[in-house]
């Protein structure tokens, strides 16, 4: 999927340089009709948002405006490894003391669950590392995921 490829791209850009994050976000807020997969592009950019944000109250709004996204785009297409991946890329990145990560467990099992299935091969390697290396997972469940990859 090319524009998959593309949003992951200019999202990872968007991390590193608030110009491309804005203009990401404007890109994506722009797209009509929005399939879930956009919302969740738009809500991991408003993330990213709350990054670049100066104040601490516009860093939390940009989180809020996140999370709300977010679970229209998980409503939308709860079965959608792409979006329990971003949401878990962000939760997993949030100071607890927000509390905006009560979704994480719940995505990590998803994804989990859902990893096998997957036909793209950069998803499944990407979804595994970030559960392996951030200790979102058992032993167990690691074991399975290192051979997935």
């Amino acid at each position: 999927k090319p524009d998959i490829v593309r949003m992951r791209l200019s999202c990872r850009e968007a991390v590193a340089d608030e110009a491309k994050a804005i203009s990401f976000l404007n890109t994506l807020q722009q797209m009509s009709p929005k399939d879930a997969v956009t919302e969740g592009y738009i809500a991991a950019t408003e993330a990213v948002m709350a990054k670049h944000a100066f104040l601490p109250t516009s860093k939390y709004t940009w989180c809020r405006q996140s999370k709300e996204h977010f679970r229209t785009a998980v409503a939308k297409a709860p079965e959608d490894l792409e979006l329990r991946f971003l949401r878990v890329s962000v939760q997993s990145n949030l100071p607890s003391f927000l509390g905006m990560s009560k979704e994480l467990e719940v995505d990590c099992r998803k994804i989990i669950e859902l990893l096998p299935t997957s036909k793209d091969l950069q998803l499944k390697t990407d979804a595994a590392t970030l559960l392996i290396d951030k200790g979102l997972c058992d032993e167990k469940s690691a074991s399975e995921l290192r051979k997935s990859r």
